[in-house]
């Protein structure tokens, strides 16, 4: 005899934040929207919702995330008594300065 309490009852799965990654990542390669990819592979689309927006608050900058998002600086020497001063904004309020004097 089954039970017929389980029918139509979604099961719930305990997903590590590595496995959320991989679902985010492979919504954002599917072209599908964020509901049809959750319906698909059977997620309730608020967990989804909230593990994405956990995840990029908490993510740092990566090898994987940043290796094409390099810019090729050229340095020259200053003017004669000039200072140097370079300030980089690297987003989420971090900032690179380096300064020559």
């Amino acid at each position: 005899m089954s039970d017929m309490s389980s029918i139509g009852r979604r099961v719930r799965t305990r997903r590590s934040a590595r496995e959320w990654q991989r679902l985010i990542c492979e919504q954002a390669d599917s072209g599908m929207g964020q509901g049809e990819f959750c319906r698909q592979r059977g997620l309730a689309t608020s967990s989804f919702r909230n593990w994405k927006r956990r995840l990029e608050a908490s993510a740092s900058p990566t090898e994987d995330t940043i290796g094409s998002a390099f810019v090729e600086l050229t340095a020259r020497e200053p003017d004669t008594g000039s200072d140097v001063e370079v300030e980089l904004e690297l987003g989420s309020g971090v900032v690179l300065r380096v300064r020559r004097r």
